[in-house]
């Protein structure tokens, strides 16, 4: 397809089938050319052009741990209302557990990592303050060590990438204390 002043030309077939009057504001042409998607007339013979439209910013969400009991296993767990309001921002949210500590934490975590265009921290039990070398407060309910270990290392890693950051909750205590 090519144009030609005042007509879009398609090889092939009739140029008044693509005939366009480029005087009058068209809608269309105020859209950037990579991102619009335009279907030519069904005289002119030619299928719809698909140009890819800009993905959608992919997300990672960390989650609440919670160790096995007597009758039930471990899990992991994310509260519907973090990723609805990812999906209402027009994000996709991807799900990172909280992988165990073993030599392949790093490169499953990078893989990750590489794929996002931000994290949010969630929110849960507080920070275990002896890791930091304070006292424990009757008061304070400890997340599971294995959420905490991992939450102190994915923070590591997202600053070290400088990848936005969003924390609620413990994850803001966590970037406090990180």
């Amino acid at each position: 397809m090519f144009r030609t002043g005042r007509v879009i030309c398609v090889r092939g077939h009739s140029p008044h089938f693509g005939f366009h009057d480029r005087s009058r504001r068209n809608p269309l042409f105020s859209i950037p050319r990579s991102v619009r998607s335009f279907r030519l007339g069904r005289r002119s013979g030619l299928i719809q052009k698909d140009l890819r439209m800009p993905r959608k910013p992919l997300i990672g969400i960390n989650t609440d741990y919670r160790s096995s009991q007597k009758n039930t296993p471990a899990l992991s767990v994310v509260f519907a209302g973090y990723y609805d309001a990812l999906l209402k921002a027009g994000a996709l949210p991807v799900i990172i557990p909280p992988f165990p500590e073993n030599k392949d934490l790093n490169s499953n975590l990078d893989q990750i990592l590489d794929l996002l265009d931000g994290v949010v921290m969630v929110g849960g039990a507080d920070l275990d303050p002896r890791r930091d070398g304070y006292m424990l407060h009757p008061s304070v309910r400890p997340m599971e060590e294995r959420r905490e270990t991992f939450d102190r290392f994915l923070i590591d890693k997202v600053g070290e990438r400088r990848l936005p950051l969003f924390a609620i909750g413990a994850g803001m205590q966590l970037l406090n204390v990180s």
